[in-house]
């Protein structure tokens, strides 16, 4: 019994939110960090596994801080999130799905072939005017 009691503890360590300082730290060491503004948004569903994929097609419209990203450039980003959250799910919360015309601050990393969301589910701050449609 003692043996379960310590599994389900890490087990609930392990899948809890994260804290504040947390998500700063993942936006500080972002190897990009730029205003978009989204021009395409696609999602395909893997049911078996139980994840969403996001394809999100954006245009640079500022830069605050990257190596190789200007103003103007289109940028694919590409991520999953958990399509269906189990009830009682306890975890950092998701990524956010863009829609079109979205416009926001993104904290981004590069793989080898698109752009990935450093920082979870603050890896993209609104904008004031990005509610404006």
């Amino acid at each position: 019994m003692k043996l379960f009691k310590i599994i389900l503890f890490i087990t609930l360590l392990l899948n809890a939110e994260l804290p504040p300082s947390a998500y700063t730290s993942m936006q500080d060491l972002a190897e990009n960090c730029v205003v978009i503004k989204v021009i395409d948004s696609n999602e395909s569903i893997d049911i078996k596994r139980n994840i969403l994929k996001v394809k999100l097609k954006a245009k640079v419209l500022k830069v605050y801080k990257s190596k190789t990203l200007k103003i103007g450039d289109t940028i694919d980003i590409h991520y999953n999130k958990i399509y269906k959250l189990e009830p009682f799910f306890v975890g950092p919360a998701s990524t956010p799905t863009l829609p079109k015309k979205t416009i926001c601050k993104a904290y981004l990393n590069r793989d080898d072939k698109h752009f990935t969301p450093a920082a979870k589910s603050r890896s993209f701050l609104f904008l004031p005017s990005s509610h404006k449609r």
